[in-house]
């Protein structure tokens, strides 16, 4: 589960018509994410970025287009702010990654 004193504004991804919350943490060489939304589609969005992107090395998240959105077809059936909102997420976990190889 999700901790509560984790929903706070520092961890909140702007750009989600919904409410986000996504926790980042280093293990080793590898970022590990918790997210939480309010919104019942945005969690399975979120479910799905955590399948993908969660437990990897950092380079490797990098690495990982999000072709998946095109590719299930995904995208066609999101509405413009439930885009936007689920490339603010990527865009959070990128930053993440980003910053973790250069540290």
């Amino acid at each position: 589960p999700f901790p509560e004193a984790e929903k706070i504004e520092e961890r909140k991804i702007r750009g989600c018509q919904s409410q986000v919350w996504l926790v980042t943490k280093v293990r080793g060489d590898c970022l590990e994410f918790q997210a939480i939304s309010d919104s019942a589609i945005v969690s399975g969005l979120i479910a799905i970025l955590m399948r993908i992107y969660s437990g990897r090395p950092a380079r490797e998240i990098l690495a990982t287009p999000p072709a998946f959105s095109k590719a299930i077809g995904l995208d066609q059936h999101l509405s413009p702010t439930r885009s936007n909102g689920l490339h603010a997420m990527l865009g959070a976990i990128h930053n993440a990654a980003a910053a973790c190889v250069a540290a």
